[in-house]
């Protein structure tokens, strides 16, 4: 039997769906996964989300299935959006599975980082952390489509002034002069932060360049995003001796099963205020 995973999103749905990925590559019974990449093509309409995970980087090798091929009246295609869902329908015609989903699982991630990491450090490349832990408290702002596109009912933005607030008070603990923002629209972030003497905020130079800021940064103050998740658990992974990281809660506009899914007992909560 052959499982065919779609790649879709961001960098960091790439990264669960990787995750799951290995996973099933691990199952009894499976003996090869494929992941389609033809989400992302034509590639000019997926240009503010490229893939990033090709198969040099996530050792899978990549297919690129027509999208009629995912279409629900065929009847073989899986979905699996919630954070914890292990069923997949078979085509015995077609001799092959097919999965799409982000599976945002700590559980499904603690079982395959051993797999992970490596290719975590093989995307990260050039942006390498320095040899002592960073001098800086990382903070995502997430906005983009959490304001405006497809997601905002469902995420909204989590409101950054209280963001940096929370930043602030970390650097104090730490004893650190620095406030470093990555976000997906940093000119927003300027105009309201272009004053403060401690608040840096990083180019936009894309989402790999991100998730390494945020991975070596000594605390991170999470958004609710998937890229934001994968900053503090690869961070966890290249500073073992412990930083601080604080998850909004909850992780949609209410609770629901993705805040126990994706919390890990290292982390702190703090309670989450939403824009508009």
């Amino acid at each position: 039997m052959i499982d065919v995973l779609r790649l879709s999103g961001g960098l960091g749905n790439q990264l669960f769906q990787v995750s799951r990925a290995l996973q099933l590559r691990a199952s009894p019974g499976i003996h090869r996964v494929l992941l389609d990449v033809g989400w992302y093509l034509p590639a000019e309409q997926k240009g503010n989300r490229p893939l990033l995970l090709t198969d040099q980087v996530s050792g899978f090798k990549t297919v690129k299935l027509p999208q009629l091929v995912w279409t629900p009246r065929l009847g073989i295609t899986v979905n699996e959006y919630s954070p914890d869902t292990w069923l997949a329908r078979t085509s015995p015609t077609l001799g092959f599975r097919l999965h799409r989903g982000y599976w945002q699982s700590r559980k499904i991630v603690q079982n395959v980082m051993k797999d992970m990491y490596p290719i975590l450090l093989r995307l990260q490349g050039p942006y390498q952390c320095p040899e002592s832990a960073s001098d800086y408290v990382a903070v995502h702002a997430r906005l983009g489509d959490y304001q405006s596109g497809n997601h905002a009912d469902r995420y909204g933005v989590t409101d950054f002034h209280d963001q940096i607030v929370l930043a602030e008070s970390l650097a104090e603990e730490l004893g650190l002069k620095r406030i470093v923002v990555f976000s997906d629209s940093p000119e927003i972030i300027q105009n309201d932060f272009f004053s403060h003497a401690r608040v840096e905020v990083a180019p936009d130079m894309g989402a790999i360049h991100a998730l390494a800021g945020m991975s070596c940064a000594s605390g991170l103050v999470m958004s609710n995003s998937s890229l934001s998740w994968w900053a503090a658990a690869y961070g966890d992974c290249l500073q073992p001796d412990g930083r601080r990281v604080y998850m909004p809660h909850p992780w949609l506009r209410t609770e629901s099963g993705f805040d126990n899914a994706l919390f890990d007992s290292k982390w702190t909560l703090y309670q989450r205020k939403i824009l508009g």
